[in-house]
């Protein structure tokens, strides 16, 4: 009989699963909503990992009591009372105590995918954002990822934010004027600046929603405009910060760095300018492309959790894609 390993890249926006057998064969995938129960509550993110591991292990044709290991990589998992909530979270899923669990930050699963479990440096732009890194020895830290209300600098929600403020500054002179106050209001549907605090004070705009005018920004920065480069620039030095900090802490002087986020998959023109402010301030570092994604990252810590044997078999066959099994 087959081991089973399963994977869990849980997100603020989305949530993915992987299963994979002992060869490293991907027998089953699956998606849902957000698992980040800071904004989904434990509820709602119970019901995401039951729908997209239920959705995962269906495929496969599979059942849960079959389950070797599953390893849970969740945003916003820093402490143990964020551990005990996944725990909760979990509970509806009815596993047995033969199956291994696992839980960690979803900055951890992106190194171990990115860097296909050697040591060096993760960063996160999405949604949100956060950097995480390990080296030889073992030793880990994390730098960034504390939250929307102090952190996150350089995601998409912070730039959101930050083209918000600059909005509102050009609308009552306190910035100079260009395209960028227009395109704003524009794009959150409204014509003036009295229609401000109603638009995103009172009906309210969700964290999710702000995120979405990074792209609006990196249009602007297409177009030249310099208060929407500048917001850019400022993003991905705060960025390129935490991976110096990491690199720092853990003697990494010639760091392997791999990056992921929906911000980074955007493409230009904001990989350029973050690739350039690492490169500032790590000169040595080593800017890698993922070699596996996150929650097949996942699948490779949900192995970790019972083998300690060699693994090039099992993530050479991860990368060959859905198969049956």
């Amino acid at each position: 009989m087959s081991d089973y390993y399963l994977g869990i890249d849980g997100g603020g926006t989305s949530t993915r699963a992987l299963l994979a057998n002992n060869e490293g064969r991907v027998c089953g995938i699956g998606t849902a909503g957000s698992s980040n129960y800071h904004h989904a509550g434990v509820d709602g993110t119970a019901r995401a990992l039951v729908e997209v591991i239920d959705t995962a292990l269906n495929q496969a044709n599979v059942d849960r009591n079959q389950l070797t290991s599953i390893f849970l990589g969740m945003a916003g998992v820093v402490n143990r009372s964020d551990h005990e909530a996944i725990e909760r979270a979990i509970e509806p899923l009815g596993l047995t105590p033969k199956t291994k669990v696992g839980i960690g930050h979803d900055i951890r699963i992106a190194l171990t995918g990115g860097l296909a479990g050697a040591s060096g440096i993760a960063l996160i732009a999405g949604t949100g954002s956060s950097c995480y890194g390990r080296n030889e020895s073992g030793h880990a830290v994390q730098c960034g990822g504390w939250g929307a209300l102090v952190d996150d600098v350089g995601s998409a929600y912070w730039m959101g934010v930050e083209a918000l403020k600059a909005a509102v500054r050009q609308a009552d002179g306190r910035l100079p004027p260009s395209n960028l106050r227009e395109t704003i209001f524009r794009a959150i549907e409204i014509d003036d600046i009295r229609d401000f605090l109603a638009r995103v004070h009172g009906t309210g705009m969700k964290r999710d929603e702000i995120a979405t005018l990074a792209p609006v920004v990196m249009d602007l920065v297409r177009a030249g405009d310099a208060t929407a480069a500048g917001i850019l620039a400022a993003g991905t030095e705060g960025l390129a910060e935490m991976v110096q900090t990491a690199a720092d802490r853990l003697g990494l002087h010639e760091p392997p760095v791999v990056v992921s986020g929906g911000l980074w998959s955007s493409g230009e023109p904001f990989q350029s300018h973050l690739c350039e402010a690492i490169r500032r301030r790590v000169p040595k570092a080593a800017m890698q492309t993922a070699t596996l994604t996150p929650v097949q990252g996942a699948a490779l810590e949900a192995r970790r959790l019972v083998r300690d044997d060699a693994e090039d078999r099992f993530l050479e066959s991860l990368n060959k894609g859905l198969l049956p099994c």
